[in-house]
């Protein structure tokens, strides 16, 4: 069992991706019960209430632990962490804007914090900020936000380098003949978001590929 392992509770270093209006309790709770880290994205809900119901949800699914994904800049999350503070959730991972805010609410509690960053400097802040474990994503990552065009294996062992809490990498993982040299990096672990889109608990992605498969096939000259 590696750092991220210990410091999560789970059994392989493995984290589903926030997958907006995608990532709900059924597929975070099957990653969570094959021993990743599943993940609820918090602000495609929207409303508390509704994120309240799908933590209550993964809670009966699943006694593993979970995690919440915010996506900043999008309008306030206070609500939203209220929620997660009063359910107890295990984990949160924060994503596209300073994660400080969402620290500060949360301090006080056993809530273990995940940052997505695409730069060096991204991680050295977070670590500073009291994150338990980094989430690089490189040039190849879906929904990128970093500003330079840096790919995930050029990445991730500049930031492995530069802080001393384990680094996921994600970006660029498409199957499993690259997680050996993802792992032999140093200290790194995963993170996978477009993978799990063939989930069958993906209900919009399962609902587009039958409409899809149902439709007139049509030869093109």
């Amino acid at each position: 069992m590696n750092r991220f392992c210990e410091r999560l509770g789970v059994e392989v270093p493995i984290v589903q991706g926030g997958l907006a209006y995608l990532a709900y309790a059924e597929l975070a709770a099957a990653v969570s019960n094959a021993g990743g880290l599943g993940q609820i994205t918090a602000t495609s809900l929207g409303d508390p209430e509704l994120l309240r119901a799908e933590i209550k949800k993964i809670k009966q699914l699943t006694k593993k632990p979970f995690a919440i994904n915010f996506s900043l800049g999008r309008g306030s999350v206070d609500e939203l962490l209220d929620v997660v503070i009063e359910e107890e959730v295990p984990a949160i991972s924060v994503t596209a804007g300073n994660p400080a805010p969402v620290f500060e609410r949360v301090k006080d509690t056993n809530i273990k914090k995940l940052v997505l960053v695409a730069a060096v400097r991204q991680a050295q802040k977070a670590e500073q900020l009291g994150a338990d474990a980094i989430i690089v994503v490189g040039q190849e990552g879906g929904g990128h936000l970093g500003r330079d065009d840096v790919g995930t294996f050029v990445l991730i062992p500049r930031v492995v380098d530069s802080v001393s809490v384990p680094v996921l990498a994600s970006g660029g993982i498409v199957d499993g003949r690259v997680m050996p040299q993802r792992l032999r990096s140093g200290q790194t672990e995963l993170r996978w978001e477009h993978v799990l889109l063939q989930h069958k608990n993906v209900s919009p992605i399962q609902r587009t590929k039958k409409q899809f498969f149902q439709r007139p096939k049509r030869i093109l000259l």
